[in-house]
C-alpha cells in the first residue's frame, strides 16, 4: 500500500513497484489509508507511508494502522531528512525510512529486505 498526498509520487512509486512485480494499492492521505487498511489489513504486506500529508499526517496514520494490525510493516518516506519523528516511529515498530527522491534500485532493495 502506497500512501502519499502527491499524485505524481504515488503514480511513479506504484509504477516502480508494479514493474518489480508487486501488487500495489494507493491512497492519497492518511484518512484514505486507514479506511482502506480497515478492510484490507490481512492482505497488505507492506505500507509505504509518507510522513507529511494533509488531513492526517504520517505519524497519526502510522499509529492508527498499528492499532488495526499490531504487526503491520510500515516503511516511512519523506522529502525531509530523518528526524525525531522518524526515530520515534522506528522505535515503535516502523521497518525503516527512505528519503525522497529515491531510485527504483533503492525501493527494490527495500522491498526485498522487508518482504523477502
Amino acid at each position: 500500500l502506497v500512501v502519499d498526498d502527491e499524485e505524481a509520487i504515488r503514480v511513479l512509486l506504484a509504477k516502480m513497484l508494479r514493474t518489480l512485480g508487486y501488487h500495489v494499492d494507493v491512497c492519497a492521505d492518511g484518512v484514505e489509508a486507514v479506511e482502506f487498511f480497515t478492510g484490507h489489513a490481512d492482505e497488505t504486506d507492506l505500507v509505504i507511508l509518507d510522513l507529511m500529508m494533509p488531513r492526517m499526517g504520517g505519524e497519526e496514520t502510522f499509529r492508527r494502522l498499528r492499532q488495526l494490525r499490531a504487526d503491520a510493516r510500515i516503511l516511512l518516506v519523506s522529502g525531509f531528512t530523518r528526524n525525531r519523528i522518524v526515530e520515534t516511529l522506528i522505535q515503535e515498530g516502523a521497518v525503516g525510512f527512505l528519503a525522497k527522491p529515491f531510485q527504483m534500485k533503492t525501493i527494490g532493495s527495500e522491498m526485498k529486505r522487508h518482504l523477502g
